[in-house]
């Protein structure tokens, strides 16, 4: 996994320093007409930075500070332009004086953390976040930012506990759920990862339950669990389709694959029996029975197949996979018919329907039809 912790920073405010600055434009700060406003002279910096560049923005909170406007977010926005300007240990004190306005503040604490890990000092920014855990045990995002220190760091087993807390304590968290789903389901054990994940399954927010249903999905697959996968993928194609505008070969494949590698046993099993009747060493009956469960495998193939809507990317391959089980379909029809007529060109028929079906299904689902019969 990449780590998210070395990105550099790009130039510009923190969120808790934008939120502060007021909706007109101000002017540099000698010419605010409130001093001692913190919000003012976080406008004015804005301005400066706009204007001049990150100097002219670094002289101004210098000069607030001075004035006395030490507000933690004039001390975080100082951080940022120290940090900007490549003075990274000015930055961690400008970072750790903000703390200590408010131990609280999120901003300044991460910014903090990142200095640390890009300084390879990774286990003081986990120090940060157990401090700030320590101090609001119900600070979501501290949980998640230690949660990634660890999984960066190869400290899976850590990670997991501190993610399963978090799940435990926050189930109906957004941020927590999407958390699990696209970034740890695979260092936690299956008996708590798959309660966790269904919880997650009542979101409101559909990107949420789209990440959710796919991390189900990869999770029943992992387990053999095929139809199980199968219905949460189907499940996630409509979201998937109706916010992204296109259909992911992960949602179209695994909604599909289960069915299909059940359809391909079946037809194999069924050419198989079809050959030993010619051969005298099978009953009819026996493989009227496989063929009949062959052709209800098709039928259900073939009514999933229609209810997935797709994008234009994946139409052709939809098609073509429709082919297939029309082919299969017409191979079941002849061989039912040769058991019950003895007639060989209906048993040549049907053998080459089997094998063409194979070769379309080979073709667009490989890893499912490995060959043809």
């Amino acid at each position: 996994m990449s780590s998210r912790c070395t990105n550099p920073r790009p130039l510009l405010l923190s969120a808790a320093a934008v939120a502060l600055i007021a909706l007109s434009p101000s002017p540099f700060l000698a010419q605010t007409p409130n001093p001692v406003d913190a919000t003012a002279a976080l406008a004015a910096a804005q301005e400066a930075l706009r204007t001049t560049g990150p100097e002219a923005a670094l002289a101004v909170v210098e000069d607030a500070l001075r004035q006395g406007k030490r507000a933690w977010e004039v001390y975080d926005l100082q951080g940022q332009l120290l940090q900007d300007l490549g003075q990274d240990r000015q930055a961690e004190t400008a970072w750790r004086r903000a703390l200590q306005v408010n131990p609280q503040a999120k901003s300044p604490r991460a910014s903090l953390a990142r200095s640390r890990v890009q300084a390879g000092l990774w286990l003081e920014a986990v120090e940060l976040y157990q401090e700030a855990l320590a101090a609001a045990p119900d600070d979501v995002d501290a949980g998640l930012a230690l949660a990634r220190l660890y999984w960066d760091h190869q400290q899976t087993a850590r990670a997991a506990e501190v993610v399963r807390a978090l799940a435990e304590a926050h189930p109906d968290e957004a941020a927590v759920q999407l958390a699990l789903a696209e970034e740890f389901a695979g260092g936690l054990p299956a008996e708590t990862l798959e309660p966790a994940l269904k919880h997650g399954l009542t979101q409101a927010d559909e990107g949420v339950r789209l990440a959710v249903l796919k991390a189900l999905g990869r999770l029943y697959t992992s387990q053999g669990r095929g139809e199980e996968a199968s219905a949460m993928y189907a499940a996630a194609l409509p979201i998937e389709l109706q916010r992204q505008g296109t259909v992911s070969a992960e949602c179209f494949e695994g909604a599909l694959e289960p069915q299909e590698r059940a359809a391909r046993d079946a037809m194999r099993a069924a050419l198989a029996s079809l050959a030993a009747v010619e051969d005298g060493t099978v009953a009819r009956e026996r493989a009227h029975r496989q063929l009949a469960a062959l052709g209800a495998q098709i039928e259900q193939l073939s009514t999933t197949l229609d209810g997935i809507e797709v994008s234009a990317d994946l139409a052709t391959q939809k098609a073509s996979r429709a082919l297939g089980y029309s082919r299969l379909a017409e191979a079941v029809d002849a061989a039912t018919g040769f058991l019950d007529t003895g007639d060989a060109a209906l048993s040549a028929l049907a053998t080459e329907n089997f094998r063409a079906a194979a070769q379309v299904l080979s073709e667009t689902a490989p890893g499912v039809w490995r060959e043809a019969p």
